[in-house]
């Protein structure tokens, strides 16, 4: 199998583990390996933040898989790491998703990001018995677009795959499975609490200008 051996074309995409912000990690050092460049799938190096105020971090990089695998230390990953716009028990939830995958936990992962769009859906006093009558039911009220009505769907999908058997194979999460519905989750976070925050706080500036 020919790896990538060029530490430049590496896809060093984390969450950094001292600001909590998703970045492109910028390599310090040169890759090393358990035996070979050549054979080993895993390469070690030191990166850091592009932010100037962050330190450095020690990267497990996947080479088949073409992502970082493991970072250290393990970024924080507690409820206060979000914005203090989101209602504490979407963070929570959210958090503790963070904190499997790390962990390489992805059944975990899906699980509580269903569990975080759920909190969501109750926060916004979506009516149902049932979480894809609260999804639908934010769409019908003008809470989310069709875009977000699909998407948090495909986290529900995932999430009850990741918590009840199946005979089907569908309940096999990968890495890319786990990172896909956390980015889904977090684009919720950012268009129905974040976003509408900046907006609030811009407009009672202007007005008290």
């Amino acid at each position: 199998m020919n790896f990538e051996t060029d530490v430049a074309k590496f896809r060093l995409d984390m969450q950094c583990p001292n600001c909590g912000i998703r970045v492109r990690a910028v390599s310090q050092t040169k890759a090393i390996y358990h035996i070979s460049e050549c054979s080993d799938q895993y390469a070690y190096l030191i990166v850091r933040c592009p932010r100037d105020v962050c330190g450095i971090a020690f990267v497990m990089y996947d080479r088949l898989n073409n992502r970082i695998a493991r970072v250290f230390p393990f970024p924080r990953t507690d409820a206060s790491t979000y914005h203090e716009a989101i209602p504490q028990v979407v963070r929570d939830d959210f958090a503790e998703a963070r904190r499997c995958w790390c962990a390489d936990a992805y059944k975990g992962v899906v699980v509580m990001c269903r569990r975080a769009i759920q909190a969501i859906a109750v926060d916004k006093g979506a009516k149902g018995d049932h979480p894809w009558k609260q999804i639908d039911n934010m769409l019908a009220e003008g809470v989310i677009t069709k875009s977000l009505q699909g998407a948090a769907h495909e986290v529900r999908f995932f999430g009850a795959y990741g918590a009840h058997p199946r005979d089907d194979g569908l309940d096999s999460i990968s890495a890319d499975d786990a990172l896909a519905v956390m980015e889904i989750v977090e684009q919720f976070l950012e268009d129905l609490y974040v976003r509408p925050w900046r907006i609030d706080q811009l407009r009672l500036k202007r007005t008290r200008g």
